[in-house]
């Protein structure tokens, strides 16, 4: 269902196919329709998405193989000034978590994350 939402792109579409319009009205809609199309597809990561790759690209070539560490560990391994608290540091490890080359795991109350083999 959360795909059904009605988007400018979507009703624009609906708008060029349902209706009998003007060949100058019509081709004005096409054009507002490309553009909102494009303005939706063709987004570049901001400043601090690409620092937040860095620095995840960073935690993971830190990591070892079969090694457990904390989320506390691994600030302190970094030692980099942008992450210092925890929520930080699990915020970074979840890209390379959702992309299944770090692995998360409860272990009694603890959670460690370690490297994919």
């Amino acid at each position: 269902m959360a795909n059904d939402k009605m988007t400018n792109a979507k009703a624009l579409a609906w708008v060029l196919e349902n209706c009998d319009l003007p060949t100058d009205v019509a081709e004005k809609i096409t054009n507002i329709h490309t553009s909102t199309v494009n303005k939706a597809t063709n987004r570049k990561p901001t400043a601090k998405q690409t620092a937040d790759a860095e620095l995840s690209e960073a935690i993971f070539n830190l990591m070892e193989i079969e090694k457990d560490y904390q989320a506390s560990e691994l600030v302190a391994l970094l030692g980099n000034d942008d992450v210092k608290t925890t929520q930080r540091m699990v915020g970074l490890l979840k890209p390379l978590i959702d992309g299944g080359r770090v692995e998360r795991e409860k272990i009694g109350k603890k959670t460690v994350f370690r490297v994919v083999a």
